[in-house]
């Protein structure tokens, strides 16, 4: 039962945990870079309404990613109390509940978010180039 548990902390949960960290950061990083790139310039920007739906996805983004982190630690608990009480015949039982959804559909939220992100700032300096 041990093995179980020790096994349900270490095989998925590594890479998701590593996907979560490099999303974060090259959010959390982009929406810096795009108030540096702001604050440090005297100039008047065209498309304003890019930087700001950038700034709005991308913190969108950085939300999602902490709602599904959150959700992962309850899909975990959820899983823990179900391996010790013997719930589970196999595996694929474990991934049947909404804690496990909802960390899913968020994590690719974030993702499709930092994307789109990253794109609307794109354009956004593109039209702002001397």
């Amino acid at each position: 039962m041990l093995f179980q548990i020790n096994d349900l902390r270490t095989s998925a949960g590594r890479e998701r945990d590593k996907l979560d960290k490099i999303i974060f950061a090259v959010t959390a990083g982009t929406l810096s870079l795009s108030i540096t790139f702001i604050a440090s310039s005297s100039h008047v920007f065209a498309g304003l309404y890019l930087l700001f739906a950038s700034w709005i996805v991308l913190v969108l983004g950085l939300v999602a990613i902490l709602l599904a982190y959150t959700f992962a630690i309850l899909h975990f608990k959820w899983c823990e109390k179900g391996i010790l009480q013997n719930k589970f015949l196999n595996p694929y039982e474990m991934e049947k509940n909404i804690w496990f959804i909802l960390c899913e559909i968020l994590n690719w939220t974030s993702l499709f978010a930092t994307v789109v992100g990253i794109g609307l700032f794109a354009c956004f300096g593109y039209l702002n180039i001397q």
